[in-house]
């Protein structure tokens, strides 16, 4: 097994530590996860995501999934004992585009903090407008992680002109021309 596959089953020690208990279904104790989502809960089966390579999402569950058995919401339990991070982004931030539209993933990046949690950049198109071309990911990502990234591109109204989540890639792709 691997140094990540290791700390994925420590992960899952530690959630036992904190009181949580195994996320499975009628069809036994681990859940095994959904194939075509490359996704499995902390608290469930984590070896699959062997091999799902670096596509795999794993997370704290609530047993959000069908026929769960363990309807216990890991996030708050494990609050009970460790806080929170704050949340770095608060609203909105404007987006650092350097020379040539270049954008940055090093300056350019949020923390999620919670199921409820996003993050949101601004920019403005120059007056005759132009194309917004963008690969949104994550940025703690080797083996797998704990994030989806699902992606919308607004006007200044905020109504959605594309959104992207595919279904078992992490990242999101926007790809549109825009107006001014």
């Amino acid at each position: 097994r691997t140094g990540y596959g290791l700390g994925r089953i420590t992960l899952h020690e530690t959630g036992h530590q904190f009181g949580l208990a195994h996320d499975g279904s009628p069809a036994g104790q681990y859940y095994n996860g959904i194939s075509s989502f490359k996704w499995t809960p902390v608290m469930g089966n984590v070896w699959p995501g062997d091999r799902w390579g670096s596509e795999a999402l794993y997370h704290w569950s609530k047993g959000e999934y069908s026929q769960a058995n363990n309807k216990q919401d890991d996030l708050r339990v494990i609050e009970r004992y460790i806080t929170r991070r704050a949340d770095d982004i608060v609203g909105s931030r404007e987006l650092s585009v350097g020379r040539g539209g270049s954008v940055s993933g090093v300056v350019n990046n949020g923390k999620i903090t919670d199921r409820t949690d996003s993050d949101s950049w601004t920019f403005t198109v120059g007056a005759g407008g132009g194309r917004v071309d963008l690969v949104i990911d994550r940025t703690e990502y080797l083996g797998g992680g704990m994030l989806d990234v699902d992606a919308a591109l607004q006007d200044s109204r905020g109504n959605v002109l594309v959104r992207s989540n595919p279904t078992a890639d992490r990242r999101a792709f926007i790809d549109r021309t825009v107006s001014a």
